[in-house]
This record gives structure tokens, sequence and C-alpha cells, in this order.
């Protein structure tokens, strides 16, 4: 369905039939291929990316080339990085000042997520960003972000203790996995976001929650510190994320005529200082 033999009159993908299917099914080689490339992020992006150009193209009345260059994957070692890239992409609409709060950032999961928590009133007294007048109109009418639930989305609560180390399949077809990828639960990061969005853009003020002191000090970070982090997410770092220790010690896992290159990766200058004791105890 992703690459269709035939299409619609609408351009809607045709469901295959059984021939076509049997000729992946009896086809070893074929098979294989397209299993390597369903986990391939290259191959994805290569689908999305041409997707979204040529239904821009087509609106626009253009042809040729839409995006300014390829895609730039980063591979994220650890909890921090985890946590600042997370937090780096929900709060692009916010850094570009095409949104004051979680609740007004369109086509973010931030914005879904937060919906979710209001609907279900399971807040539990964690303040996230006030609402304007416009917001709450917004929110009713479901705003022009589109459906804001989040069942789709990955949860974000890890549940370390709970959840055993293996894969946990969604069972109502809603999202490919039960299983989160940070060790605090939706409140306490959505409640982080908007801590953070207070002190990257300029002229907003508020205070900082109170609980969000432990966890940065869980994670080994100054307010400064994780600041500058989201903020510069971009620039930090390129093909790997992570505390630069981390960093030092991974290894490329791409191999050259069968055998392990092993290239080893180095934290960039910016991020060295950025980790260092003196900017921490700063």
């Amino acid at each position: 369905m992703l690459c269709p033999a035939a299409r619609d009159e609408h351009r809607q993908p045709i469901a295959p039939t059984e021939f076509e299917l049997n000729q992946i099914r009896n086809n070893k080689e074929k098979l294989a291929e397209i299993r390597r490339r369903l986990s391939d992020i290259s191959w994805w992006m290569r689908l999305l990316s041409q997707n979204i150009a040529q239904r821009a193209n087509f609106d626009d009345g253009e042809v040729g080339k839409f995006w300014q260059a390829r895609y730039r994957a980063v591979r994220l070692l650890d909890e921090t990085a985890i946590l600042a890239c997370a937090a780096y992409v929900d709060l692009n609409p916010i850094r570009a000042a095409m949104a004051e709060t979680i609740e007004d950032s369109d086509y973010t999961s931030a914005q879904k997520r937060a919906g979710d928590l209001r609907s279900r009133g399971s807040v539990d007294g964690v303040r996230v960003s006030g609402m304007t007048g416009e917001s709450k109109s917004r929110r009713a009418s479901g705003g022009s972000g589109g459906r804001r639930s989040a069942r789709h989305l990955s949860p974000v609560d890890l549940k370390e203790r709970t959840k055993k180390p293996r894969p946990d399949v969604h069972k109502g077809n809603n999202r490919c996995s039960n299983k989160g990828f940070l060790p605090i639960s939706t409140a306490q990061y959505l409640e982080l976001l908007d801590w953070t969005a207070r002190q990257v853009v300029e002229g907003k003020t508020g205070a900082t929650p109170k609980h969000v002191a432990p966890l940065m000090e869980r994670l080994g970070l100054t307010e400064e510190t994780w600041c500058s982090l989201v903020k510069n997410f971009g620039r930090l770092f390129s093909v790997v994320a992570g505390r630069p220790h981390n960093i030092d010690e991974h290894r490329s896992t791409l191999s050259v005529d069968g055998e392990a290159a092993g290239h080893r990766y180095r934290a960039r200058r910016e991020a060295r200082e950025l980790f260092s004791p003196a900017s921490q105890s700063g």
C-alpha cells in the first residue's frame, strides 16, 4: 500500500490482489528486501519527502526540486539526548514565534498529549501553560492542527519498574507500540516543556515548577545547560547526540566489505563546553 502497483482516479492506492501478494510471498529475495526497507528510516523518509513534494508542487503549480537538502538523522545515545530532542521538536512552533503556548502549537505531539490529559481530567495538579480565550475557542473547535487525540502516539512514560525490556505491541491498532521513551510521566514532560518555553522565548516570564529541579538533578543538568541544550540542539549535534563521553565511546555500525567499520565519533567543542564541570557548576 505504500508503493502500490495501481491507484484509483483519486490517486489513492488500490488494495493488492492475491496474485500480486503471492508475487511477493513466493519470492524470498523480494520479500527480504521489502522487509528490510520497512525498517529503514532512509527509505521511509524518501517516500515521505517525495509525497509531500508532489503534493506541494501540485498545489503551487510548480515542478522540480522541493526540499533544500536531504534529511539528517541524529542517533540519540542517552536519556539526556532523547529528552532534549523531544523538547526541541515539540517547542519548534513556540521558538519560531508561531505559537505562544503548548496548546496553540499545532501539529505537535505535545499539543495532542495536553489535549488528552485535559479531556481525561487527569492533570493531577500539573500546570500546563495557561489558556487564553482564543486558545479555549480553538480547543473547542479542534484547532487548526486537526484532531487532538494522542492515541496514535507512543506513550511518554517508559515505566521501567513495571514493564519488561521487550517489545510491547499495541493491540488496538491505534499505534505500533505501547512502549514509552522517557522515565517521566506525560504530565511531567508537558510541565517541563512549559517551563522551558518560558525560558527560551524572549519576554516570557513564569515561575519554575518545584518538581523540575529534582528531575534536572537526576539528569545532571543545570537550568542554564538544559535551556541551551534545547535551544541549540541542531547546532550542537550532527550525526549522534548525547553527553560527550557517550559520543566519544560510540562506534559506527556501518560496515565496509563485510568488516565492521568501527568509526569513532567526537563531540563538538560547543557540546563539550556545555557539559563541562565549570558550566554545570555555574
